[in-house]
């Protein structure tokens, strides 16, 4: 292996010279730089020293002679494509007849010259790296096509089975909210001792597992109301660590090292708290045995578009969490389904298959990414990035409610389509000393509206109905009663950007399913709430 000493001008190419005479190595120099190369140039004789060129750089071309003392141009050429099947290889010969220079050709060779007549070697180079270089942008558009198809199907896939969640949803957490609202009644009235009180505490479990389950869908779907602030993610981390502590194994030390200087996100803080909560078991999970859980954050630039596994990251600053753990790690295979809807590792009736699925919906809702790096028996890393805003940090706070205290004597007016879901609330709220005027829809509701006599301190309605919904209602509601409060309570809204009205009126929302007394406290929280 012999290296030859670069020319100092022109352009620059990488060369592996398959020949065993030196003269014959500096002609061949000597006309590629005569055409304007700038030739950083290793000579090898041997397979073996071929093998090792091959390995040791980064090359744009292998020039070959055909016959050698140990091997020849098509042992070379084989060589050459067991290890960069596209590095450009042409023979250069002065003993090599037609038929072999067609089966090189057919073998992958890209050109063939004879040793007599190089004229036609520095026009053959360059046209061949410039086939090369459009082979090269060809295979990155195709790779980026490939991704972009992969970002589509998934898409899609979360597309349909969000429609079909979200439609499930409205209906189910209706339900649910009777069923639990009426299991909560039962369970107020009965004494401690009285035959069944167990059993309808079974079934308000049971209510608030579906309640979960249907959580994690409309979540994994991007269907879940989204109510976010801008918050120092460190911040969010601290308030959560005490409870990640204690869904950990005892034997699974939780780590945390978090960057001060990481700046703000907008985020949903109560589900990206359920993305740090579900990330911890997960983890713990995976160290049955003990191990070390670590969160880390930190702040990363990115100056132009950048990919992140498969996924394409913006130029701009961005909010850097990692979650890694010590434990069993995944298969190439299964961590490419990680992230699927009902795909799980874990046993028969030990999970749903939705956990993932949640904080996959949930960071893609903040505007984020999250990425896995995994390996068998060396653990796991979730990655999120999250971006940064220019925006202060939101101090609001809302007001404290007396447990105690959450009666009153206000006018509510109640709009649900639902019969089940509004004798309920309206019996709830009157057993608390409310007036309550119960309307089926906003068309119902305006009229109930008008023809009431007194002052309306809050209307509390559902977000989706037929003929007029919630958002519409409360818009012409606020225009003609100017001090109203307008609390919504959703199942789901197929409206990504739709947040709750937070005007000078006052407002906030209720995601369904809940109980009475959370409609209780949050009516009289809204009640006893500063104007903003």
């Amino acid at each position: 292996m012999v290296p030859l000493k670069p020319s100092d001008a022109g352009d620059s190419l990488r060369l592996i010279l398959v020949e065993d005479s030196e003269d014959d190595a500096r002609l061949i120099l000597h006309e590629l730089h005569r055409e304007g190369f700038n030739v950083s140039a290793q000579r090898v004789d041997t397979p073996q020293a071929l093998t090792s060129a091959l390995a040791s750089g980064d090359w744009d071309l292998v020039i070959s002679d055909h016959n050698l003392p140990q091997f020849s141009a098509p042992e070379a050429l084989r060589i050459v494509r067991e290890a960069a099947n596209d590095l450009t290889f042409i023979i250069v010969s002065g003993s090599m007849g037609e038929d072999l220079a067609v089966a090189a050709m057919k073998a992958g060779a890209a050109d063939y010259l004879v040793k007599g007549k190089l004229s036609r070697l520095g026009p053959a180079v360059r046209r061949e790296l410039a086939d090369a270089e459009h082979r090269r942008q060809r295979a990155q558009t195709e790779a980026s096509l490939r991704r972009t198809e992969e970002q589509l199907r998934q898409a899609q896939k979360m597309e349909a089975v969000g429609r079909l969640a979200g439609g499930v949803a409205h209906d189910f957490n209706n339900l649910l909210t009777a069923i639990l609202g009426y299991s909560e009644l039962l369970l107020e009235e009965l004494p401690g001792d009285a035959p069944g009180r167990e059993d309808i505490d079974e079934i308000k479990k049971a209510g608030d597992r579906a309640a979960l389950l249907t959580r994690q869908l409309l979540a994994f779907t991007r269907q879940q109301i989204f109510d976010p602030r801008v918050v120092d993610f460190n911040e969010v981390i601290a308030n959560v660590e005490t409870l990640l502590r204690r869904v950990t194994s005892a034997d699974v030390e939780l780590v945390t090292d978090l960057d001060p200087t990481i700046g703000n996100v907008n985020v949903d803080v109560g589900q990206i708290e359920q993305v740090l909560m579900n990330l911890a078991i997960n983890a713990s999970d995976a160290m049955p045995d003990g191990g070390r859980l670590l969160i880390r954050t930190s702040r990363q630039v990115f100056t132009e578009p950048h990919h992140v596994q498969s996924l394409e990251m913006r130029p701009g600053d961005y909010v850097l969490v990692t979650v890694s753990d010590t434990g069993t790690g995944m298969t190439a295979d299964v961590a490419r389904q990680i992230f699927e809807p009902f795909f799980t590792t874990k046993g028969e009736g030990q999970g749903t298959g939705l956990g993932l699925s949640t904080v996959y919906g949930i960071v893609d809702q903040s505007g984020g990414h999250i990425t896995v790096d995994s390996e068998v028996g060396r653990g796991t890393t979730f990655t999120i990035h999250l971006p940064c805003v220019d925006e202060p940090l939101d101090t609001s706070k809302v007001a404290v409610v007396d447990a105690q205290n959450m009666d009153g004597s206000e006018t509510i007016l109640l709009v649900d389509d639902d019969q089940g879901v509004r004798g309920l609330l309206r019996r709830k709220l009157e057993d608390g000393g409310y007036l309550v005027l119960a309307a089926r829809d906003g068309i119902e509701a305006m009229a109930v509206a008008k023809a009431h006599a007194g002052t309306i301190d809050i209307l509390v309605t559902d977000f989706v109905m037929p003929r007029m919904g919630g958002a519409e209602l409360a818009a012409q509601l606020t225009t003609n009663h100017p001090g109203l409060r307008v609390l919504y309570i959703s199942g789901y809204t197929n409206r990504r950007d739709w947040k709750p009205d937070v005007s000078e009126s006052g407002g906030a929302y209720i995601q369904k399913p809940f109980t009475s007394s959370v409609l209780v406290r949050k009516v009289r929280e809204l009640l006893d709430a500063p104007r903003r």
